[in-house]
């Protein structure tokens, strides 16, 4: 179960190629995605390390243990995992940065997210623990940040 999780979190990055594309058709932009490898020295920094290894925990443990949890407990399974995965998007819509001054959303972040969520929420679903949601969401800032 966390070789799978392991493994589908380094390949998400991978996925969101095709996931940038759909976007940009639908939102009329025109964001790319490079793979250029150079994040590795990013890994020194303790805002990355952060992002790396303690949000995802705290991230998964609120929204696949406990919102996931409790929205499968009142209704269907993937209704439950649909509706963690929108919350988990919006959490990235950069809300923060509109009480900071910018009047812009990250609608493509939250897009990504939705993604990520999903598949987070598909992982808690199958093996009925939060561990391999948490090394998903690992895998897959550690390699958005390296790539």
């Amino acid at each position: 179960r966390y070789v799978v999780a392991a493994v589908t979190g380094c390949c998400f990055v991978g996925l969101q190629v095709p996931l940038y594309k759909w976007y940009n058709e639908m939102a009329g932009t025109s964001l790319n995605f490079v793979f250029d490898f150079d994040g590795w020295r990013e890994l020194r920094n303790i805002h990355v390390l952060s992002v790396v290894l303690f949000i995802p925990v705290s991230e998964e443990l609120f929204f696949r243990r406990w919102i996931q949890e409790k929205l499968q407990q009142v209704s269907q399974p993937y209704v439950g995992l649909l509706i963690a995965a929108i919350l988990f998007s919006s959490v990235h819509l950069g809300l923060t940065q509109i009480w900071q001054g910018c009047e812009i959303l990250d609608w493509h972040g939250a897009f990504i997210a939705f993604w990520g969520g999903g598949i987070a929420g598909w992982l808690y679903m199958k093996f009925q623990s939060v561990g391999p949601s948490i090394i998903f969401h690992m895998c897959w800032n550690f390699m958005v940040v390296i790539v």
